[in-house]
């Protein structure tokens, strides 16, 4: 399954080009750090690059060669308003304008098979990122195109990923809250667009954990010790009601998008109060709380596609980092309440 995805950036502010000193006469270090390790079949191939480029920043150039030249290229978040002097390279080696790219703004960067990343000193660790054998059988034939702006949530990336692939990607409030840098992909495998994702955000390699089924991939910190189910009355439900958990549902939060308007990325969280009733229309299940005090935790913006209710329960609850909450069936109503004052089943 192929998928492409190109959206509206959200750049942070560009800073005033001051001084560039002699950098528009340097020379490129060479040779280009190689490619290390077996090339898989669908590795890219990178193009040979003709450009003109008067003073950019780095993410203004990045975001040029993607939509016009290709190949891969990924920005560290934090790195893009840094300067480049004027540049011109006429079918040049694509290692030649990423090494050009890094010298002129101080930065290394990270040949891969799939994309090239742009990284500041001390961040070596990012390269460490893999998602190898961490992801469910099924998503190993889902590939495509990809292109997000500087300073997107990874809670806007991961919802588009979701709606445009119709699987489910979610993460907890820490890492969902994190935002990536200028990339620029061309069809890559989603394991390899999910690191360049992680990476851009600079979520450290030890810093998270995946759990990932036929349902789902959740990305979470390992501070988060939230279990698989939050279900907390499931061996006082009768059959019709565990039917009821098991029904397949899509869910888009904080609401389904007007058809003709597609969706919009949103930059904050809602509070679960004003979620609860878009949840209970597109679940067809009453959600409610037993405590108001509940009413105003955050809820960012997700999209889940073809999940059981009680999965989409549970995915909603663990993007909490703490583990205080959980959800009763009571009758035919979802109630979320705290885990310690479980309410008796009705």
């Amino acid at each position: 399954m192929k998928f492409n995805i190109y959206r509206s950036r959200w750049c942070v502010p560009l800073a005033v080009l001051a001084v560039l000193g002699c950098a528009s006469h340097g020379k490129p270090p060479k040779p280009y750090p190689p490619y290390e390790g077996p090339r898989p079949a669908d590795a890219v191939d990178f193009p040979r690059v003709t450009l003109t480029r008067d003073f950019s920043p780095l993410d203004d150039t990045v975001r040029w060669v993607g939509e016009r030249i290709g190949g891969g290229l990924v920005t560290m978040n934090g790195i893009g308003d840094r300067p480049l002097p004027p540049m011109k390279m006429k079918r040049k080696p694509y290692e030649h304008l990423v090494a050009q790219l890094a010298m002129y703004t101080g930065c290394r960067f990270h040949a891969g098979p799939y994309y090239f990343l742009l990284y500041a000193p001390g961040y070596e660790t990012l390269t460490n990122i893999s998602l190898q054998d961490r992801l469910h059988d099924r998503y190993a034939g889902l590939s495509g195109a990809m292109a997000f702006g500087a300073n997107t949530e990874l809670f806007n990336v991961f919802a588009m990923l979701s709606k445009s692939l119709d699987i489910t990607v979610i993460a907890d409030n820490p890492i969902a809250d994190s935002r990536c840098g200028e990339m620029a992909l061309a069809e890559i495998p989603l394991r390899a667009a999910l690191e360049a994702i992680l990476q851009s955000a600079r979520i450290a390699p030890g810093a998270f954990s995946v759990d990932s089924t036929e349902e789902y991939i959740f990305l979470h910190s390992l501070q988060n010790p939230n279990p698989r189910s939050l279900l907390l009355n499931e061996s006082e439900l009768n059959s019709d009601q565990l039917g009821l958990l098991n029904r397949k549902i899509s869910l888009m939060l904080p609401e389904p998008p007007i058809v003709t308007a597609g969706m919009v990325f949103r930059h904050n969280a809602s509070a679960l109060g004003q979620v609860l009733g878009p949840m209970s229309s597109q679940m067809g299940v009453r959600v409610g709380v037993d405590d108001a005090r509940l009413l105003p935790l955050p809820v960012n913006p997700c999209v889940m596609n073809n999940v059981r209710i009680r999965t989409a329960m549970d995915l909603l609850i663990r993007q909490w980092p703490l583990p205080e909450f959980g959800y009763v069936l009571r009758g035919d109503q979802i109630v979320i309440v705290r885990r310690n004052a479980v309410p008796a089943a009705q």
